[in-house]
């Protein structure tokens, strides 16, 4: 089945509120699964404003303040690969497949039992680091969850 959430944050400023979201995922098909991956894909939309920085990508700057599922936190899981000290929306899509058994916990993101609702919940921030370059700019993020029925997949 496809799955829809949208969540937005419009007029954040750096260092200002950002949005939360939840993504409930649920598996309502037999036989039920053992887990679940996630992959994250952004799209950068640039604006009209002060100009469009391709070396200062807005999405290293929308700062991931939180991220969990099924309650458990996800950021450690997840590697700082452009290296600026918080987890965010590039790195999300750095990471590849989030959920994948890699030896870190939670190795698995589990989905065993029908007809539940499992939220995936995410607090984006615009960090207080973006440059004025990024005004105007939008993301689009799109996650892809794929449904694994045997462990180890």
């Amino acid at each position: 089945d496809s799955v829809t959430a949208t969540w937005n944050a419009t007029l954040m400023t750096p260092g200002g509120a950002g949005g939360t979201g939840t993504l409930n995922i649920k598996n309502v098909g037999n036989p039920s699964a053992d887990h679940i991956h996630l992959q994250f894909a952004n799209t950068i939309t640039p604006g009209a404003g002060v100009g469009a920085s391709e070396t200062d990508l807005i999405t290293k700057h929308l700062q991931v303040t939180s991220m969990t599922y099924d309650g458990v936190d996800m950021l450690p899981t997840i590697p700082d690969s452009n290296t600026n000290g918080y987890k965010d929306l590039a790195d999300l899509a750095a990471a590849g497949i989030v959920g994948a058994h890699t030896g870190v916990t939670p190795t698995s993101l589990e989905l065993t039992n029908l007809n539940t609702n499992h939220p995936l919940i995410m607090t984006v921030v615009l960090n207080a680091d973006s440059p004025d370059q990024n005004q105007g700019d939008s993301v689009s993020t799109i996650v892809t969850v794929s449904l694994h029925q045997v462990d180890g997949q």
